[in-house]
């Protein structure tokens, strides 16, 4: 397994755009409202926190360092 990990940051970008124009093209119903609210939270979420894993991140990626990366990307996941 390499070392290395991929850059999200665009990927989480263009999700978060993504759910934002979703949420925009929803009709004006309360239900459709409050469903869209959550998906707008959790979509935009996931490139937060892959920020701010990657910002915790330290240059050389040892196997202990490694796991509170791993658990923020998990989250992440998670979250979406």
């Amino acid at each position: 397994m390499k070392d290395e990990v991929p850059d999200l940051k665009p990927r989480t970008k263009e999700l978060a755009l993504r759910v934002v124009r979703m949420f925009s093209a929803l009709p004006r119903t309360d239900e459709a409202r409050v469903l869209g609210r959550q998906v707008l939270r959790s979509g935009t979420s996931v490139g937060a926190n892959y920020r701010e894993a990657v910002s915790g991140q330290p240059e050389q990626v040892g196997r202990r360092q490694r796991v509170p990366y791993a658990r923020q990307i998990l989250l992440c996941i998670r979250n979406f």
